[in-house]
């Protein structure tokens, strides 16, 4: 099986795009081999932002100079390649913009996330929702009840409600700390929901800071007596949150053990979800 050149910018949104062509190949049908080609030689441009000559590109792809003279012609004469004729060096073309744009305007969060979510919530009948960041206010755009006897009443987790809710927690630390002035402006006088709430702005700040260090969060009985919440974030293809995940489980349903193994799954589905919006791994903030 051929092994694909690995792209380090958001050429892996054309990649994407273009490979769907070469689906076929992993049925074991026959495929367009100059297309995998081509965009392995985009992979190698998009490694090499400054320009690289056609042997290098040759080298890199481990093809013929001739076969990459002709592909690459034809990428710059679509647009997607350019060509620096001073310095003889080839770059990706204006037009990659384009193929990022129309890959990231086809995805719906929730379209993405909902398959995802609903595997887990068909596994382990808990609660789960995902909130999304608009203008420093959150909302929610996914909501799996569980069918068991104990359910979380509180289901929503506005930005009134976030310093108490593991999924507000996730959001907050997205904020710089500008905005979470303005958030503590617009909420001035934070609600006790429980014993176990936070409401000292310092405290809060303090666990945000955690959070976004652990990049997870937890609630334990804050917004809801006997209720346990577990959340983890979404990033988009700027390595921004832009939305997170959490499940709320009952207290008698969430040993650590169990706390443990949830997490691990939502992680992996945020994970997953992040992805196919973009996100890289190794841009981890």
């Amino acid at each position: 099986m051929k092994h694909y050149i690995k792209c380090n910018t958001n050429i892996e949104l054309i990649y994407k795009w273009l490979t769907m062509l070469n689906v076929s190949k992993t049925e074991g049908k026959k495929y367009i081999q100059s297309v995998t080609r081509a965009v392995d030689i985009l992979c190698v441009l998009a490694n090499n932002s400054e320009g690289i000559s056609l042997k290098d590109i040759a080298e890199n792809v481990n093809l013929g100079k001739s076969t990459v003279y002709h592909l690459i012609n034809t990428l710059v004469q679509t647009g997607l390649v350019s060509q620096n004729k001073s310095y003889n060096k080839y770059r990706l073309g204006p037009r990659t913009l384009e193929f990022s744009t129309a890959y990231l305007n086809s995805l719906s969060l929730s379209k993405v996330a909902y398959p995802i979510l609903k595997e887990i919530f068909d596994e382990y009948n808990e609660n789960i929702y995902l909130f999304k960041i608009e203008n420093l206010d959150f909302f929610s755009i996914i909501s799996l009840e569980s069918t068991r006897p104990v359910r979380l009443l509180t289901a929503t987790s506005e930005s009134f409600n976030a310093h108490a809710t593991a999924t507000g927690k996730v959001l907050l630390s997205s904020f710089s700390e500008e905005e979470l002035d303005k958030f503590f402006d617009k909420h001035n006088k934070l609600h006790k929901f429980t014993e176990n709430t936070i409401i000292s702005k310092e405290e809060i700040r303090k666990e945000i800071n955690s959070v976004k260090e652990k990049q997870y969060a937890f609630d334990s009985e804050e917004l809801e007596v006997g209720i346990n919440c577990i959340a983890t974030p979404i990033y988009n293809h700027n390595s921004k949150i832009v939305a997170s995940v959490g499940m709320s489980i009952p207290k008698q349903r969430s040993s650590e053990v169990r706390r443990n193994q949830l997490l691990l799954l939502l992680k992996k589905a945020s994970e997953k979800i992040s992805m196919e919006l973009g996100y890289k791994k190794h841009n981890t903030v």
